[in-house]
């Protein structure tokens, strides 16, 4: 236990090493770590951690870790920039059933949600006319979301 980070420190530590390694078969590591947690420092780890191993992942996404992943996306009463970043995770896997999450997050009324749905699905030409017909619908004028840096 750290004085600072409280409980959980030593799943966050740990996961924050597997952000940059994590594999296909650490996703039930990943979502045993998220399930358990109460600690915001933990799911920012977890979320670096499962996007590592979606990226990795070749075929259908861990069902698991994806529908907590998901779980936090959908939550509310979560911060909202813990859900972005749960999301940003999900974005890093070519599976459909990520694909279709990104894509309801289209539809979410939270503007930083909506903006990386889209980068998620931006990545996929396939994917370029919804990203297209998603910004047409910003308030006239504006070239970059409201929450962007103007340059």
């Amino acid at each position: 236990m750290s004085p600072r980070s409280g409980a959980g420190a030593n799943h966050a530590s740990a996961l924050n090493a597997m952000m940059n390694i994590a594999e296909e078969q650490d996703c039930d590591l990943i979502a045993d770590a998220l399930e358990q947690t109460t600690n915001s420092a933990v799911a920012e780890a977890a979320a670096s951690a499962a996007a590592a191993a979606f990226h990795d992942t070749e075929g259908p996404v861990h069902s698991r870790l994806l529908a907590l992943v998901v779980g936090y996306v959908d939550d509310i009463d979560r911060p909202l920039h813990l859900r972005v970043q749960m999301l940003s995770a999900i974005g890093c896997s070519d599976a459909p059933e990520a694909t279709a999450h990104l894509l309801r997050a289209l539809d979410r009324p939270e503007l930083e949600i909506q903006i990386q749905a889209a980068l998620g699905l931006a990545g996929g030409t396939a994917w370029k006319p919804t990203v297209n017909s998603w910004k047409a619908s910003w308030p006239p004028g504006r070239t970059t979301p409201p929450t962007w840096p103007q340059r």
